[in-house]
Parts: structure tokens; C-alpha cells; sequence
């Protein structure tokens, strides 16, 4: 959805939405025609139930719904072919900004009181439905697509403190700016109110744990899991005529495959997985990084999942480029894999891809529990018995001693292939890191003393809602909604109202998960072993390893690229002393990003 909302003003706005609906910055989507023009607005949305306008209210709508009966039957409305739009303003209108609390599913929504001139915005609270607003003295500019907002030229004025933010965290640690100084985010579980005299933002007290009520056995837990995750899935392919799904190989994209796929053989709709994988003559390469098709083969010659097609491949990286040192590499893979996946899609008029994003921060949780040694060095004794004693004391111990530097250093030492937690050792990249005002208060709030509050930190952020607005925003130059099942807000809850010792089966991170799937991927080779060796965009690991074995990159270039207006808001880190020995990998992917980077601003400048 995107459009122009005027507030309080009597200003034309027709010009500026022609801006934002403008061809020269679509790809691949024809033309959007607007569905409501007025005096006071003109706006645009995919789906004409996810709009209202009547005498008091403007409504618009993006997502899903998927409480809209039961919240038709708490309101009284007696025609069950309410629409989403009709059932939310209703819901708005019995309990005020308290609605926001009663509905489930992923959404961004405005709300326009016309008597008031007010102008009301919600987001979900994982951030999976994007939203970004400009307000000027032309009026309230909203999108759920950021590009439909830079495409007016004077609201691409590049935010330098942004690119800050960008460089010194690679994710930005930032949660309402954008690359652009007029353009914001509203942030994930945050409401917005705008009047003409002011905009206020605001997080929305939601409560997202449902404890769990049921008997307490492995069996009784396992079957209303993989209820849950069966729901989460289906909820995002039962409206769609094909599904197309990502398939790493790792779990949690293949189970979201597998349970994707016996819906479309139930409802007989096609369905096509895609996996990321390198060209016939680069799979013996001299970096040894493995392409896993073996794994992908056995997995759906023992599922009976279809073939997943290899894409990413084609223009990712040429020979000639691989096999030359001293060269920066010209392309972002992740993109590379996902214009070849969306394209395939598009030939085919599909409209969604799953993705198997943002299992580890839950319901697959793959994380070191920080909360442990937390409850101890507080002297929370009781909790940090109760917490130990269900992960069992053994692992317990191994996870506070590695959390001190000195003893992790040790183990290090004697056992360097040993995988051990980050201790968060302070390097000249970490010195620099910047903190919004907001993620500060965040981390002071913030008490990990309960699994739930370190699940919490994950799912809150920003790397989650970044990542989503990135990958959906480069979807829908394709017409194409990137979706993510496991991110679902009701499968969130139930897994966090479970009890700890089933969050971390026996001790291990990810166990539940791998019985919960073996319903639908029962492969022991599969199922029993560690997390995938491949990773989702192979072809970058190729690279870094290439990045680090030959010294292919480049730092004088690298800093000599950097535009004039960039280079006085960013300190270059120096090239170390020990460069020639160095195999950090971090070092170079900051030197990456600062190219990436680089490259932006030039265009924009």
C-alpha cells in the first residue's frame, strides 16, 4: 500500500502520487492504478479488502488477518463475508488504539479519523509487514514499499548518520531511520499517531507469551508443536494457486518445504523449491567450499520432495573473476540468488516465496543462552538451579565457563576446533559501535534471567525487521511477497509459553524442532546431523574465502572509491600490521560493506 493523506492543509497532491507511481522505478511490476481519490487522499492498495472509506473513517490494510471470524463474532457482525478492512475499523472503533492487542497475524495498518484530522499507524510486533512515512507540508506520505517514497526527489536527501549506524554494525542498531533523512520506519510493535501539529511514536504493550497448559510429556508438546507449525505454514499458502519455497538443505527451510509441500499435493497446485548452488566447474574449487546437491538429493529421494532447481549460480560469480587475485568482487550474492529465484517465479506468475528466515532466534532456537551466567553473577540462585537443572548441569557449567574470556581464550587454545559462544571481546571495529537512544533503553530493560527474555532480545532485534524489509522490498519489483512461516506471531507464543526443558530438549538446541519435523522429512542423515554445511548463498562463502586466502581485497582502492561526502562521516579502520596473516573474518566484511556502501552513496549523490 502507499499514498498521500492530507492533514490539516489544502495543498495538491495529485503530482506527488504520480511520483510514487511513476514507471521508472518499477522493474517488473506494471503501472498501480489508484483505488481511492478524494480531496483528501489518494492512495493505492494490492487488494481492494484491505481498504475502507466511509463517512468518519479512512482505513488501509497490508498482510494478513487471521483472527477476522473470531473477531467478527466478538463485534456482532452478523455477515460472515465481513471484510478484513470492515472487521478492523469495527475493532477500532469498540476499543480505541486497544484493538491493536486483539488481532493476530503480520500487518501494517493506517487509520484515518476524518473528524479529527488524526492519522493513526500500526506495525506487527516481529516487523514483518514493512512501513515507512514522510510528513511534509504537502501531507502524511505512507508505503509499505520504501521505493515508492525515494522515488520523490526530494526525499532522497542519503542520511549520514545513518551510513554510520550501517558501517559500524553492519546491521543497522537503528529502528525508525532509513537511508534517507525525510523517509522513517515506523518500528516493529510501535503505534504512530499524527495530527497536524505533531507525529508521536510509541510501543504498544502486547502480550506474546501463551503459557503452555497442556500434559507435560515430549509426545503431548511434540503434537501440539507440530500443529503449530503446520498452522504457520499453511496460513501462508492457502491463498496463493502456486507456492515456491527456498530449500538450503538446513532444517529449517526443509521443513517448512515439506510441510508446504503435502498441502500442494492435497490441493493438487504446483509447487517448486529452489536452492543456491555453484556452477559444475566451480564445485572443485580451491577454497573447498562444498555444494551440498548430495545432501538436497538424498533429503528429497527420502521425502519424496521435488527436485529443488539450483539458482544463484548463473552470473554470481564468472571463472575468470574467481580464479583472479586482487580483484573486489562486483556483485552482492544474496541478490544474485534472489533475482534468479524471483525471476523463475515470475515466469511462472507465482506470487510467493517461503523462506525458513528467523527460526533460529525461536522456535528452532540455535543460540547461546546468555541468561545462565546472568542469573549467576547476579546472585539469582534459585533461578539459575531451576534453569541448569532443566538443561542439565554438565552443559550448564560448559556454558558459564566459556562465557568468561579468560577460560574461552584457554579452551581456544587447547582445543581450536572447538566451536565456543562469542564472548564479545572488544576489537577496533566493536570499539565504534553506535546504539540508537532506543536499543539502549532496550538493553537497560532488558533482563536475561529466563530464556523467554533472551528469545525476546532476538526476536526484538533489528537485524529481523532489516532483513524482512530488505529481501520483501527487492520482492516486490516482481510482484512477489517474500513469507515467513516460522516467524508466525501465534507459533511464536506457543513455543515461548513452553517450558525451558523443552525449549532446549535435552540439553540441545534445535532437538525439539527436529522431532517435531520428522513427521514430514523423516531422514535420520538429515535429522541427526549439525546445522547444514551449506550456506544459503554459498557462492558469498566462496568469495570470503577468496577474500581471505589470496588478499584479494584491495583497501587502498577500496578508500580511494569512497565519495567525498562519505569520507568525513566514517573513521577508516587501518590496514593491520599482520595483514598478510590475518583470516578475520569479520575484518573483510567490513571492508565489503564499506564498498557496498561506497557504491550506494554514489549513486545517490
Amino acid at each position: 500500500m502507499f499514498g498521500i493523506i492530507k492533514v490539516g492543509n489544502e495543498n495538491n497532491i495529485t503530482g506527488a502520487f504520480a511520483n510514487m507511481n511513476s514507471t521508472d522505478h518499477h522493474f517488473k511490476q506494471e503501472t498501480c492504478h489508484p483505488i481511492l481519490e478524494s480531496s483528501e487522499s489518494i492512495a493505492f492498495v494490492k487488494n481492494t479488502r484491505f481498504h475502507l472509506n466511509n463517512k468518519k473513517f479512512m482505513l488501509f490494510f497490508e498482510g494478513k488477518l487471521n483472527n477476522r471470524s473470531e473477531l467478527a463474532d466478538q463485534l456482532n457482525l452478523i455477515n460472515s463475508s465481513h471484510t478484513e478492512a470492515e472487521v478492523l475499523i469495527a475493532a477500532y472503533q469498540k476499543w480505541d488504539d486497544d484493538f491493536i492487542c486483539k488481532i493476530e497475524g503480520e500487518y501494517s495498518i493506517l487509520i484515518y479519523n476524518k473528524a479529527k484530522k488524526e492519522i493513526k499507524l500500526y506495525r506487527d510486533p516481529i516487523g514483518i509487514m514493512p512501513i515507512y512515512y514522510v510528513q511534509n507540508n504537502e501531507g502524511f506520505f505512507f508505503s509499505s514499499e520504501l521505493r515508492r517514497l525515494y522515488a520523490i526527489k526530494e526525499f532522497t536527501t542519503i542520511d549520514w548518520t545513518y551510513l554510520k549506524y550501517v558501517l559500524s554494525n553492519n546491521i543497522p542498531q537503528n529502528y525508525d531511520k532509513t537511508w534517507f533523512e525525510s523517509i522513517k520506519r515506523l518500528p516493529p510493535g510501535h503505534k504512530l499517531s499524527y495530527t497536524s501539529s505533531k507525529i508521536d511514536v510509541q510501543k504498544y504493550e502486547r502480550r506474546q507469551i501463551e503459557n503452555y497448559t497442556g500434559q507435560d510429556d515430549i509426545e503431548s508438546v511434540l503434537e501440539k508443536f507440530r500443529f503449530h507449525l503446520e498452522t504457520a505454514v499453511l496460513r501462508q499458502v492457502s491463498d496463493v494457486a502456486s507456492i515456491h519455497s527456498h530449500f538450503s538443505g538446513g532444517l529449517d527451510s526443509t521443513g517448512i518445504s515439506a510441510i508446504a509441500w503435502e498441502y500442494a499435493k492435497t490441493k493438487n497446485i504446483k509447487f517448486n523449491n529452489y536452492a543456491c548452488g555453484l556452477k559444475d566447474e566451480q564445485i572443485n574449487n580451491p577454497y573447498k567450499i562444498k555444494d551440498d546437491r548430495e545432501m538436497l538429493a538424498s533429503i528429497t529421494h527420502a521425502s519424496g520432495l521435488p527436485k529443488p532447481e539450483i539458482v544463484g549460480a548463473s552470473d554470481a560469480v564468472s571463472m575468470e573473476e574467481l580464479y583472479q587475485p586482487q580483484v573486489l568482487p562486483k556483485h552482492h550474492d544474496t541478490e544474485t540468488y534472489l533475482s534468479e529465484t524471483l525471476e523463475k517465479i515470475a515466469s511462472e506468475e507465482g506470487k510467493i516465496l517461503l523462506s525458513g528466515f528467523g527460526g533460529d532466534e525461536c522456535v528452532t532456537y540455535n543460540q547461546y543462552p546468555f541468561y545462565l551466567s546472568t542469573a549467576l553473577r547476579r546472585g539469582r540462585l534459585f533461578k539459575f538451579y531451576k534453569e541448569a537443572k532443566a538443561f542439565g548441569f554438565k552443559i550448564s557449567l560448559f556454558y558459564i565457563l566459556t562465557s568468561i574470556p579468560i577460560i574461552n581464550k584457554l579452551i581456544k587454545k587447547l582445543k581450536p576446533n572447538l566451536v565456543l559462544p562469542n564472548t564479545g571481546k572488544k576489537n577496533k571495529w566493536k570499539k565504534k559501535l553506535i546504539k540508537s537512544p532506543m536499543q539502549e533503553n532496550f538493553l537497560k530493560k532488558i533482563d536475561r534471567l529466563e530464556l523467554n527474555d533472551d528469545l525476546l532480545t532476538l526476536l526484538q532485534s533489528p537485524h529481523i525487521s532489516y532483513r524482512i524489509e530488505k529481501e520483501k522490498e527487492f520482492a516486490s519489483y516482481y510482484g512477489i511477497e517474500i513469507r515467513y512461516p516460522l516467524l508466525d506471531f501465534q507459533l511464536v507464543s506457543f513455543f515461548m509459553g513452553l517450558p525451558s526443558k523443552f525449549k532446549l530438549y535435552e540439553g540441545k538446541g534445535r532437538k525439539l524442532y527436529r522431532l517435531a519435523i520428522q513427521k514430514w522429512v523423516d531422514y535420520d542423515p538429515f535429522l541427526k546431523s549439525g546445522k547444514s554445511s551449506v550456506a544459503t548463498v554459498p557462492i558469498q562463502r566462496l568469495r570470503m574465502h577468496k577474500a581471505i586466502e589470496e588478499k584479494l581485497l584491495d583497501y587502498d582502492e577500496i578508500i580511494k572509491r569512497i565519495p567525498a561526502k562519505l569520507l568525513p562521516h566514517i573513521n577508516i579502520l587501518p590496514k593491520p600490521k599482520d595483514h598478510e596473516l590475518r583470516k578475520d573474518q569479520y575484518y573483510y566484511r567490513s571492508y565489503l560493506l564499506l564498498a557496498e556502501v561506497s557504491n550506494f552513496v554514489s549513486n545517490y549523490e
